[in-house]
């Protein structure tokens, strides 16, 4: 997938100073699942958000909900690509929630508009 030549920079950076991994523990090994949900959960308290059941995967949804609102729902195509779906009808189902409610506000805000004539 495509990233920004930021990123590509940091992690040439992290490449040049001879690190092995993008994400390490203290014994630089791969964190568990376990321990970077530990994380995960420990910065959303922080920020003041209480989310019990957050886990590693719901970072893909937050992913998902943050490109549709950037780059609105006809860009499914190429959302669904970025998560790595075979093919476009399983973006669909599985996020078909986050689209709905996108569409809704769009709705909404075309009820608006038209209001206004």
């Amino acid at each position: 997938i495509k990233v920004n030549p930021i990123l590509l920079d940091f992690l040439k950076q992290l490449k040049a100073n001879g690190t092995r991994m993008v994400f390490e523990n203290c014994w630089g090994k791969i964190p568990t699942s376990t321990a970077l949900i530990k994380e995960i959960r420990k910065i959303l308290a922080e920020c003041g958000l209480k989310k019990r059941h957050f886990s590693f995967h719901s970072l893909r949804h937050v992913n998902v909900a943050y490109l549709l609102a950037k780059l609105g729902t006809d860009k499914i195509d190429i959302i669904s690509k970025r998560m790595g779906h075979s093919n476009i009808k399983i973006s669909l189902s599985v996020y078909a929630y986050l689209i709905d409610e996108f569409k809704d506000k769009g709705e909404e805000e075309a009820v608006d508009v038209l209001a206004e004539i």
